[in-house]
C-alpha cells in the first residue's frame, strides 16, 4: 500500500493556529502519513462551498486518503452527529459533521458506509472535548485512527468500533437542483460557488453550451449577454459592452461567467445558489 493520506479542509485560515494543532494531534496518533491541504480558506461557515470543494478533491487523490472537513456552523450542538463516511470501492474515507458536507461525493458514490462517531476512546484522551474545537478533540484523532487501522489491516474492526452505523438516508443532504434542458433549447442552472477570482461557476456541464458564441445569460433576474470563448483572455478586443462577460468552459466540467480583467460575482452581484438560465 502507498503512503497514506489524510487531506485536510477547513475554513479556519492559517493566522490562528487552529489547523496546525490538528496536524500536530494527527501526528502525535499516525506517523506514517502524508498530511496534505486541500483548503482551508473556504468562507467561513460555507457549507455548500465546502461541499463543492470537496467533490473536486474526492477523485484526484489516491487510495487510502482519509477527508478530513471541519466546516461546521452548529459546533458543539448536541443533536448534530459526527461523521465517518467509508468508501470501500476507492478505499477513501470522508471525517465530518452531518450538516451536507458529503452530499455531492455521496451522489456520485453511494454505495458508501457511514458511521456515527459515537466512541469517546477514538477521540483525543482529554478529560471532556471542548464544545467549540471539535476539529482537534474528535475529528483529527478519528482521522488518524482510520489510517493506523488501514496500515494495521484492522479496518473492519475499527468501523464497528465507531459507534452506530447510518443508512445514507438519514444523512443530512444539501437540494441538489439538477440542470435541465427546455424544448425551446434554454439551460436553467444554478451557480454553485464563486472562485477567488470573481468566477461563477456553474452545475451547466460544458457539453451542454456547445456551438453558440453569443448567450443570452439571466441572473437574479437581470439580462445580459456574454461572449462564449475558449479561455479567460479571449473576449474579443472587438466587444464594445461596458461589462466584458465570458462563458468558458470550465476545468470541473461545467461552464463557468467571468468578466474580463475583473469580478463576475461583484459585477452581477451573485451570491451561490442563485438561477441562472442561459439561451443561444
Amino acid at each position: 500500500m502507498s503512503r497514506p493520506v489524510i487531506a485536510v479542509m477547513t475554513d479556519f485560515g492559517h493566522r490562528d493556529g487552529f489547523v496546525g494543532v490538528m496536524k500536530g494531534v494527527i501526528l502525535s496518533l499516525c506517523r506514517d502519513v502524508t498530511l496534505v491541504d486541500v483548503a482551508n480558506e473556504i468562507p467561513p461557515q460555507d457549507v455548500r462551498h465546502a461541499a463543492w470543494v470537496l467533490n473536486q478533491a474526492f477523485g484526484p487523490f489516491p487510495e487510502a486518503t482519509c477527508f478530513l472537513c471541519v466546516v461546521d456552523p452548529h459546533v458543539g450542538n448536541p443533536e448534530q452527529k459526527k461523521l465517518l463516511i467509508h468508501f470501500p470501492a476507492v478505499r477513501k474515507a470522508i471525517v465530518c459533521p452531518d450538516n451536507g458536507l458529503a452530499s455531492w461525493v455521496l451522489q456520485k458514490h453511494p454505495d458508501a458506509s457511514a458511521y456515527a462517531i459515537e466512541n469517546p476512546l477514538l477521540c483525543r484522551s482529554t478529560a471532556e472535548p471542548s464544545q467549540t474545537f471539535h476539529g482537534r478533540d474528535i475529528y483529527a484523532p478519528v482521522a488518524a485512527h482510520y489510517i493506523n487501522a488501514l496500515i494495521q489491516n484492522r479496518l473492519q474492526g475499527f468501523l464497528s468500533s465507531l459507534g452506530e452505523p447510518l443508512p445514507l438516508s438519514r444523512l443530512v443532504l444539501l437540494a441538489a437542483g439538477e440542470p435541465c434542458r427546455t424544448e425551446s433549447g434554454r439551460v436553467i442552472g444554478r451557480i454553485e460557488t464563486a472562485d477567488i477570482y470573481g468566477n461563477l461557476i456553474t452545475n451547466i456541464p460544458n457539453r451542454w453550451l456547445a456551438g453558440f458564441e453569443k448567450r443570452h445569460i439571466v441572473v437574479n433576474q437581470k439580462p445580459y449577454t456574454a461572449q462564449k470563448v475558449s479561455h479567460y483572455s479571449a473576449i474579443s478586443d472587438g466587444c464594445h459592452e461596458s461589462m466584458q462577460l465570458g462563458i468558458v468552459a470550465g476545468s470541473h466540467g461545467c461552464a463557468e461567467l467571468f468578466v474580463k480583467n475583473g469580478s463576475a460575482a461583484k459585477a452581477l452581484s451573485v451570491l451561490p445558489g442563485a438561477m441562472v438560465e442561459i439561451w443561444p
